[in-house]
C-alpha cells in the first residue's frame, strides 16, 4: 500500500472513530468538563482509579463527579474534611475507600494552594529535578521514556517518523 493510500485510509478511520464519547475508556470522562482547572483534577483522580474493570471505574468516577456537581476544582479547592467528607460517604473502588479519596483530595488541595495548578506543580518538579531524577532512553523506533525516580511517575510518548 502506498503512503498516500494509507493516509486516506487512516484519515477515514480517524473520522469514523474520533467521536468524543466513542470509548468506554475512563479517560473519556474528562470530556464532560470544559474548565481546564476541572479537567486537570478530574484527569488526575480518574487516572488514580484507572485499574480494574472499565465499567466499575466509570461508575465510581461518575458518582464522585456528580457529587461535586462536576465542579471538581471548586470542590477540591474548598475541601474541608470535617465539612465535606459526607460527600464521599460510601464512595469506594476496589480496596480504596472514602478515607483514601479524602486524602487524595487533601493532597491535591495542598498542591493547588502551593503551586496554583497541577500543571505548575509538574513544571516545577521538571525544572527543579530534571538533571537529578530523569533518564532518557531512545530506541530506533523513536520511543521516548522519561522516568521520574523519586515520585514514581512514568510518562511515555511516541513520536512518529
Amino acid at each position: 500500500m502506498y503512503k498516500k493510500d494509507l493516509k486516506v485510509l487512516l484519515d477515514k478511520l480517524y473520522l469514523k472513530y474520533s467521536k468524543k464519547h466513542s470509548s468506554k475508556d475512563p479517560v473519556w470522562t474528562i470530556h464532560k468538563f470544559s474548565d481546564p482547572k476541572d479537567i486537570e483534577i478530574a484527569g488526575l483522580i480518574t487516572s488514580c482509579y484507572a485499574y480494574g474493570r472499565v465499567e466499575q471505574i466509570n461508575q465510581f468516577t461518575d458518582k464522585f463527579f456528580l457529587r461535586t456537581g462536576f465542579k471538581v476544582h471548586e470542590f477540591t479547592s474548598n475541601y474541608s474534611e470535617h465539612k465535606d467528607k459526607k460527600f464521599l460517604k460510601d464512595l469506594y473502588y476496589r480496596f480504596n475507600n472514602e478515607s483514601d479519596l479524602s486524602l487524595l483530595i487533601k493532597n491535591i488541595k495542598n498542591s493547588l494552594e502551593l503551586y496554583g495548578s497541577l500543571e505548575n506543580l509538574l513544571n516545577k518538579i521538571i525544572q527543579t529535578h530534571m538533571k537529578t531524577y530523569f533518564r532518557l532512553f531512545l530506541n530506533s523506533a523513536g520511543l521516548s521514556v522519561f522516568i521520574i525516580k523519586k515520585i514514581r511517575i512514568t510518562v511515555i510518548s511516541c513520536r512518529l517518523r
